[in-house]
């Protein structure tokens, strides 16, 4: 079960490893965690969390440049995506990542999340006293899915195209609003960019709502940016990673 949902991809980054699989067990059954260690560690590892629909060409492009620039990288498919058992919903995911920060954190004394779009409901939905919070410094967010409710039906489209097999009851979604990611209680940064379309989930004034519950969060929305998508795009993802991404996890206080 290795490099689920990115077969076709043969492109290696300069400097990024080739990624081991770990199976791991959660309360659905078995579920696959990818680790890139880099050649030369020079960071606190960061933890990829890809959105809904799964481990796609875009989340593989991410965590080969981070591991590029020294950090070691993990990332996961939960349950009911790629060949992960189970159905997807917000409760599974999150004790999908529970029990993966559980075991990353035997081998790793920090880490970073970095997060995309829905990734972060399974993360509101555990609450600001979950035990994983005690090994996370800092949550990095990209693209803010505001009201999440109104982009369901599109978000089971998609994860249909993508192969996610999702749970009858997905999970309430109209209670994950801007006031709501007050649970997540360290260090936070957003990076929204305001292009490709695909990603505006959030209009300027969301971002501003959101800054107002989030008060020592950096909040940016850069022109452009990757899409959440089952494409490399080698390129952009290096431009984001390098330009908002390595500053903002270089300047996280421990």
């Amino acid at each position: 079960m290795n490099n689920i949902n990115a077969k076709q991809h043969t492109r290696t980054v300069q400097g990024a490893a080739a990624p081991h699989s770990t199976i791991l067990k959660g309360s659905a059954g078995r579920f696959c965690l990818m680790n890139w260690q880099p050649q030369q560690r020079r960071h606190d590892s960061v933890v990829v969390l890809p959105n809904g629909y799964g481990f796609l060409q875009y989340a593989k492009s991410v965590c080969e440049e981070l591991s590029a620039h020294g950090y070691p990288v993990y990332t996961m498919n939960v349950r009911g995506q790629g060949e992960s058992v189970g159905e997807y919903s917000i409760h599974g995911a999150a004790e999908d990542i529970s029990v993966a920060i559980e075991h990353i954190k035997a081998d790793e004394k920090s880490l970073h999340l970095l997060v995309h779009c829905s990734a972060a409901m399974p993360l509101i939905w555990l609450g600001a006293n979950a035990p994983l919070w005690k090994s996370v410094k800092s949550v990095l967010l990209y693209c803010y899915l505001a009201e999440p409710e109104k982009h369901l039906a599109r978000f089971r489209l998609k994860c249909e195209r993508y192969g996610v097999r999702l749970a009858e009851d997905v999970g309430p979604l109209d209670c994950y609003d801007s006031a709501a990611y007050r649970a997540i209680p360290v260090q936070m940064a957003v990076v929204h960019p305001q292009v490709p379309a695909n990603l505006q989930r959030a209009s300027l004034a969301q971002l501003e709502d959101l800054a107002d519950h989030l008060d020592s969060a950096e909040i940016t929305a850069p022109a452009s940016g990757y899409n959440i998508n089952s494409f490399s795009q080698h390129a952009v993802v290096q431009e984001t990673v390098e330009r908002d991404f390595l500053p903002l996890l270089t300047r996280t206080k421990g």
